[in-house]
């Protein structure tokens, strides 16, 4: 009778089961915070390389300054959003002054959670970013619509974000030798 009796069987499959849709779902909570501190991480990496490399050609700060920024800066960043998830390791900033380039290189991990019960405790995020700053002059044009579609307030409001394009673009200070 016990060898012909398969009541419970369920049970242990459904326990077997659930074992590994555990390992599963905690593994995509782990992906997700990574992929998350991903995307906060490379959002930092680019605003320091590229405000670093801006600083070298428009403020001629020295590579230790410019370094420094980047460094400074990729902290900031990062500790607005993506510090809760990510350690950082290693921060390394490398300054190209001859060509205005900085490479900031980033090696941090996400720490795991439920991924820790397969052995996975934590998940790798190496990034480089490279910004490269070449001040160049350039032409813009501006085609309006002045026909009779525009009339009334329609012109007036293209007058005002016309002039509103212009003052960003052509400060009054002017740039690079232009007003």
């Amino acid at each position: 009778a016990f060898q012909r009796d398969d009541r419970g069987a369920v049970a242990m499959i459904f326990a077997l089961a659930a074992i590994i849709l555990i390992l599963f779902c905690g593994l995509a909570i782990d992906v997700g915070r990574a992929v998350h501190a991903n995307t906060k991480i490379r959002s930092a990496i680019d605003a320091a390389a590229l405000a670093a490399a801006k600083g070298l050609r428009l403020q001629n700060l020295s590579p230790a300054q410019a370094k420094a920024l980047a460094t400074r800066l990729f902290n900031e960043n990062f500790a607005t959003g993506g510090s809760g998830f990510a350690k950082v390791n290693t921060i390394d900033v490398v300054v190209d002054q001859t060509n205005f380039s900085v490479e900031v290189r980033v090696d941090a991990e996400v720490p795991t959670t439920l991924a820790k019960l397969a052995g996975i405790s934590s998940l790798p995020i190496p990034k480089v970013g490279v910004a490269i700053f070449d001040a160049k002059d350039i032409e813009v044009a501006v085609q309006l619509d002045v026909t009779g579609s525009m009339s009334g307030t329609k012109i007036a409001d293209l007058k005002v974000a016309t002039k509103s394009l212009i003052d960003t673009l052509i400060p009054d200070s002017g740039t690079g030798g232009q007003k």
